[in-house]
């Protein structure tokens, strides 16, 4: 069967009278093409063929329609069909008060015997559903103070950062940076790859065997390592790394101090230690409203227990692959799978959030999209005007509104639900 594309627009929400089928996101819908409507669409599609057709002997567009209905038959039924069927749809979706988030598949088309079709279509939206009492719902928001120990980390790992390297003449240990020269031969020999790195020695995060190799050696030594790695056909196969070591370098820490911190563009240190607590308290506030408005969620979810449309999950694992960093893609355990948790967890906040807001009835008018564009603008550096119509040509204004909606929606979750706080 044919899957066409149905247009699909934002649509009006209709009033649904919500039943446990109202739950589902798979649906199917049987309807009837009169006799009429099938033979204005075969009139459409004639007289297309006749307007785009060259025939020998007939001037373009004036060749008889019997000879165009002769020539292209099989074609003619075919895109008699698919208008139809389009034109149809259309119409039962927007009465039925449907909005699509996947393909349209066409499962059966039948034609009846006075010439009408009778027609069959599977399709994903997502659910609709009750809300529960909201003031019933009681929801954690833990609140986190910053603590002088998180300053100390936070300053450690700024001197850190501020570290300089030198080279040392002696022999590898703990915390030392080795610089490598790498290369990678396989059972014959044959050069794989070859590049130039360095290695942190570090026994808590290296590979124990990898750490015992590195660990003792001095400038211009050689380290062979063998491993087994998967070739095309999924077969093991031996390798081996051989790195030569090119310098051994030495972490060195400035003091904590006024100097550190006006190299970093501070008055002093008391300065410093006041921004980094700031920035801390700032990221824990955000931390906390991030935690609970996705407990919201998943207290909601647990409630209704509504069926994830599946296109919409794939769409945010592609998405997710899209974005995310390949490099934390492959230290995941089970890449997969976590991802489809990600994805289904931002699906489940979607549809949440988009029912809650179509029942408020909450709306972005013109000047609050337009503050959030000027917003925006001044974070770019760019003028509002620039950036709007930056927007407005990728279509990404009304995408805008969409999400200034939601964050309207999820402001007034927060204030409906039973709100507990838990410090600590």
């Amino acid at each position: 069967m044919r899957n066409p594309q149905i247009p699909r627009g934002e649509g009006k929400a209709l009033k649904k009278i919500i039943t446990s089928d109202s739950l589902k996101s798979k649906r199917e819908i049987n309807f009837s093409i009169p006799r009429e409507e099938v033979e204005e669409a075969r009139k459409k599609v004639i007289a297309d063929y006749r307007r785009r057709t060259r025939i020998p002997g007939f001037r373009p567009g004036k060749a008889p329609v019997e000879v165009i209905k002769l020539r292209f038959k099989d074609e003619i039924e075919e895109d008699t069909r698919d208008l139809a069927i389009r034109k149809a749809i259309n119409r039962e979706l927007e009465e039925r008060g449907l909005e699509p988030v996947s393909t349209i598949r066409i499962t059966e088309e039948k034609p009846g015997e006075d010439g009408s079709l009778y027609v069959t279509a599977e399709f994903e939206v997502m659910p609709y559903f009750d809300f529960p009492p909201l003031p019933t719902i009681k929801v954690e928001k833990r609140i986190r103070k910053v603590s002088e120990a998180d300053v100390r980390e936070e300053l450690e790992r700024i001197r850190k950062r501020a570290a300089t390297y030198e080279e040392v003449d002696r022999p590898s240990d703990e915390g030392d940076f080795i610089f490598v020269e790498m290369e990678e031969r396989d059972e014959k020999g044959k050069l794989l790859r070859k590049e130039q790195g360095y290695l942190v020695l570090n026994y808590n995060e290296m590979d124990s065997k990898l750490y015992e190799a590195f660990f003792g050696r001095e400038k211009g030594d050689k380290v062979t390592i063998t491993r087994k790695v998967p070739d095309e056909k999924g077969n093991e196969r031996e390798v081996k790394l051989i790195y030569r070591i090119k310098a051994i370098k030495e972490e060195k820490l400035p003091e904590l101090d006024d100097n550190l911190a006006r190299l970093l563009g501070f008055k002093g240190l008391s300065e410093l230690k006041e921004h980094v607590r700031k920035e801390l308290e700032a990221r824990s506030k955000q931390d906390s409203e991030s935690e609970f408005e996705w407990n919201i969620i998943r207290e909601i979810y647990e409630r209704i227990n509504f069926e994830l449309p599946e296109a919409m999950v794939e769409a945010e694992i592609k998405n997710l692959k899209e974005t995310l960093d390949p490099a934390l893609l492959e230290r995941l355990p089970d890449a997969e799978a976590e991802l489809r948790k990600i994805a289904e967890d931002h699906v489940k906040r979607r549809i949440i959030i988009t029912r809650f807001a179509e029942r408020e009835k909450i709306e972005v008018s013109d000047e609050e999209l337009r503050e959030e564009v000027e917003k925006r603008a001044r974070e770019y550096k760019m003028s509002a005007e620039a950036y709007w119509n930056y927007l407005k040509k990728k279509g990404d204004l009304e995408y805008l509104r969409q999400v200034l909606a939601g964050r309207k929606a999820m402001d007034l979750l927060k204030e409906r639900v039973k709100m507990e706080v838990i410090f600590e």
